[in-house]
């Protein structure tokens, strides 16, 4: 009993994690709020068909029943693979904000943002252009000092490129991943999407054959249990033998333990059985 009560709880734990992962999902793709709503339910019934078609409908032919669990394990992982992606996301932006690197990164984006803010040269090249053209040395002078501030914008730009490319690929990066990319040499892409993948594939398998075990400890444990016309046969002989008397405790220990309406329903049964003999 407590074997399979420890089975039926972790089946529905399994289930519940899978379902609210899906729901999370679906709400985040969706974009109105009945599309939300729609979406979020019809993701909760996919994960539940994975999780109890092979319990429920065993008996069925497997032509039938397994074609469609295949589909609905599809539309599980899919939606899975979207949660973990957006969890990764959402880690990502929190390591880019709390991490020291990206403050002084930062700050050098403010630097430079504020300089390039200050400087009103136009583009080296259009400056270099007419500078090429002009023969006044006042002017030429002046030209070429806007000349030397172009550049310096055009240096301060490529520097603000380089930032946001590396604040981008500073973030995206689990430190994890990114030490067992290192090792395995394989892209860190690609680990982050077949890491999703397998565990999304785990929750799933294992909330299937949770249930499977849950609901089959349930039939075996009704089939083992006789009814109550065999029961009442079992008291009948016993108290012909005077092994028991007609007693709601005596009828509890005879079976093994029972609570008081099940022996007071034998009871009456063994009433009537006496009556017809």
């Amino acid at each position: 009993m407590m074997k399979d009560a420890i089975t039926r709880i972790f089946a529905v734990a399994v289930t519940g994690l899978a379902v609210s992962m899906a729901v999370v999902s679906a709400w985040q793709r969706a974009g109105a709020e009945v599309d939300r709503w729609l979406l979020a339910g019809l993701s909760s019934v996919i994960v539940l068909a994975v999780h109890l078609l092979p319990a429920l409908l065993g008996r069925f032919s497997r032509l039938v029943v397994w074609p469609v669990w295949c589909l609905c394990f599809l539309a599980a992982l899919w939606g899975h693979i979207w949660f973990f992606a957006n969890a990764s996301h959402g880690a990502a932006e929190g390591r880019a904000a709390s991490s020291a690197k990206a403050s002084a990164m930062q700050e050098q984006r403010a630097a430079i943002e504020a300089e390039l803010s200050q400087n009103k040269a136009r583009s080296a090249a259009t400056v270099a252009g007419i500078l090429a053209g002009t023969k006044d040395p006042q002017r030429r002078a002046a030209l070429e000092i806007e000349l030397a501030q172009g550049k310096r914008a055009n240096d301060l730009r490529a520097r603000l490129t380089a930032l946001t490319d590396q604040e981008a690929a500073g973030a995206e990066v689990d430190p994890v991943v990114a030490r067992v990319a290192a090792v395995t040499g394989l892209p860190i892409e690609a680990l982050n999407t077949w890491s999703g993948v397998v565990i999304a594939m785990l929750l799933e398998v294992l909330g299937s054959l949770l249930w499977v075990a849950a609901l089959a400890g349930q039939a075996v444990a009704r089939r083992g249990q006789p009814d109550d016309a065999d029961m009442v046969e079992r008291l009948y002989a016993a108290l012909e033998n005077s092994e028991i008397s007609p007693t709601a405790e005596d009828v509890c220990k005879f079976i093994g333990g029972c609570n008081h309406d099940t022996a007071h329903r034998l009871l009456r049964g063994l009433e009537v059985r006496m009556k017809a003999r």
